[in-house]
């Protein structure tokens, strides 16, 4: 059994690498927020010790409960949400996306401690997809340069970067992944983006991968990439309405065009992983989810 640190323990990733991680590990997670964040956590994660009020921000914080935890694992599931406003700010960006990653990288090599550190396909400008780890990152936005500037480094000894992306249900009251934009026009009637490829998990499933790289790969390190089979925007929607059982008409549409598919061969080599389909991904998601059963399994209310 292993103490596993996980930051943003409220977040779309992070609850589900803490509710799958504390079937087996001593598992901590921290929130931002307190009282009412804490309570609503709690209930959903009752095995997870949840730590409140801890800014990533505030560094002195942040050393206080590395320090008080001594975890054997981080996982870092900390970042500004490219969705949201705070996105355009450039100080909160670098801090975030492009700072924090390596200063929690230091604090493990010097502790005998491993980070697990999750990238992003938004590094890219997404026009021609397929990419590999050596492609350098060509993102234009604030968003994709200072994810890129936040990936670990083959000689941060005690890091790894999983680059990939993710979709699921989320908990906190502000929602602003795909499903859940998705899931709140039950009843009506969105754009399917044909042309828009995506090679992605279920953010079930990448903690699933997150804790077996803890479990039993402590020697990778540097930047992997993570991927399913690439599909459409369009064709994803679809599918998650078939397996949601959603009342919403998709009307597909062949704009914006844009490849961020990933080419995962060296993280398959390495572990033997290779992604299962969307199709099961989305009904485990649906199964397991530790989402309000209402929220999680067919239509809501």
């Amino acid at each position: 059994m292993r103490k596993i640190l996980v930051l943003g323990a409220g977040g779309l990733l992070g609850h589900h690498v803490c509710g799958r991680g504390a079937t087996r590990h001593h598992v901590f997670g921290t929130l931002r927020g307190s009282g009412p964040e804490r309570s609503r956590l709690e209930r959903v994660l009752p095995q997870v010790e949840l730590l409140e009020s801890v800014d990533v921000l505030d560094e002195s914080r942040l050393l206080g409960v590395l320090d008080a935890v001594e975890p054997d694992a981080i996982v870092n599931c900390v970042g500004i949400v490219k969705q949201r406003a705070e996105a355009e700010d450039p100080c909160l960006c670098i801090a975030i996306n492009s700072l924090l990653p390596h200063r929690l990288a230091r604090w493990a090599a010097d502790h005998g401690a491993r980070l697990v550190h999750i990238g992003t396909d938004c590094v890219f400008d997404g026009r021609r997809g397929g990419y590999l780890e050596m492609d350098v990152p060509n993102a234009t936005d604030l968003y994709g340069r200072t994810k890129a500037l936040g990936d670990t480094l083959p000689w941060e000894e005690a890091a790894i970067t999983l680059r990939t992306s993710f979709v699921g249900r989320e908990l906190g009251r502000r929602r602003h992944g795909l499903l859940e934009w998705f899931f709140e026009n039950e009843g009506g009637r969105v754009r399917g983006f044909s042309r828009a490829i995506y090679s992605g998990l279920t953010a079930l499933e990448l903690a699933g991968v997150v804790l077996d790289v803890i479990e039993h790969h402590p020697d990778l390190r540097g930047l992997y990439h993570l991927a399913s089979e690439p599909i459409s925007k369009d064709a994803l929607l679809r599918l998650v309405r078939e397996v949601f059982d959603l009342d919403i008409e998709i009307e597909s549409v062949e704009e914006p065009q844009i490849d961020l598919s990933l080419r995962m061969d060296r993280f398959t080599a390495a572990t033997g992983y290779s992604a299962p389909s969307w199709r099961t991904m989305l009904e485990r998601l649906r199964h397991e989810s530790t989402c309000a059963p209402a929220a999680a399994h067919g239509r809501s209310a």
